[in-house]
């Protein structure tokens, strides 16, 4: 409906504490830190900071769908006013996804003109350069938490590994069949998820390279998801990485042991197509929201 709202977890009521209006869809949404980000993927969503003691202003990022361009939005303390900058410039197609670096000196944007934007938006959202790689669209994107890694996901049916140092291509990571709809980084860095229409979930373990000959890092596959009977359209790490959450256009959400990538339970009350999926903070509740435009949190027992 062309908004973006942000809930307070800690608040008895279910309405939302601010309303951020537009006239696109909303396709994706990050916080720039401060502040704690549930990394929510494709469609994603986030939690909000804790309360007034920054002195640095929040930042959040909306990428906006049917629109060749994104709205960054600077606050103050909570409960935060909101101030809006619309930019449209470079991009050719539709954004599809945006995702910043953990310590907030960058941020990407994808788009369906098969290109990733690198900007810096402490400058007003300066765009920094275009990387390409994609031969298709670019569907969704996510940096690694300590900063060095960057993936993309394609209507190619691929993944792409970029190193934040030089912007240079690592690794195209293939094998889906269908588009990859979202990508994610385990908590310590060392693993990758790639979610796809083609109803898997794909995990890639960073190994040294150099120890087989070759020069640098690469990313090995060791396991394929396979219980979803339809489109995987999100997923997100537990805190801890010891679960993973995915989302599907199955109606259902799962938890997945990283241990070893086993089943453990399935989340079956949803009445839609699952769109985003999140874990809190403290890994002790997650959220789903679904095309029925509802938001359902549970708490993990």
């Amino acid at each position: 409906d062309g908004t973006a709202q942000r809930w307070s977890l800690a608040a008895q009521s279910s309405s939302p504490c601010r309303h951020c209006s537009g006239q696109a869809p909303v396709s994706n949404l990050q916080l720039i830190p401060p502040g704690r980000v549930a990394r929510g993927l494709d469609r994603a969503m986030s939690i909000d900071p804790d309360t007034g003691t920054n002195s640095v202003q929040p930042h959040c990022v909306c990428a906006s769908s049917n629109q060749m361009g994104f709205r960054h939005f600077t606050g103050s303390r909570i409960p935060v006013s909101w101030m809006r900058e619309d930019f449209r410039a470079s991009h050719t197609d539709e954004v599809t996804s945006c995702a910043v670096i953990p310590n907030g000196s960058v941020m990407v944007t994808t788009s369906r003109d098969n290109r990733v934007y690198v900007w810096d938006p402490r400058q007003g959202a300066l765009l920094l350069r275009t990387i390409s790689g994609h031969t298709h669209e670019a569907l969704c994107s996510a940096f690694s938490p300590d900063g060095k890694w960057l993936v993309t996901g394609s209507r190619d049916c691929t993944a792409i590994v970029w190193q934040t140092s030089d912007w240079g291509l690592v690794q195209s990571l293939e094998g889906h069949r269908g588009d990859v709809s979202a990508v994610m980084f385990s908590p310590d860095s060392s693993t990758i998820v790639t979610a796809s229409r083609d109803s898997t979930a794909r995990v890639w373990k960073r190994v040294c390279s150099e120890c087989f000959g070759g020069n640098g890092e690469t990313w090995s596959h060791i396991h394929t998801i396979t219980g979803h009977t339809k489109a995987v359209r999100c997923g997100a790490f537990s805190p801890d990485g010891e679960i993973l959450l995915t989302g599907s256009q199955d109606e259902t959400a799962q938890l997945w042991s990283t241990a070893d990538w086993s089943h453990v339970y399935t989340i079956k009350d949803n009445t839609d197509v699952i769109t985003a999926c999140a874990f809190s903070c403290n890994g002790k509740s997650l959220a789903t929201t679904c095309w029925d435009r509802s938001l359902r949190i549970y708490i993990l027992r």
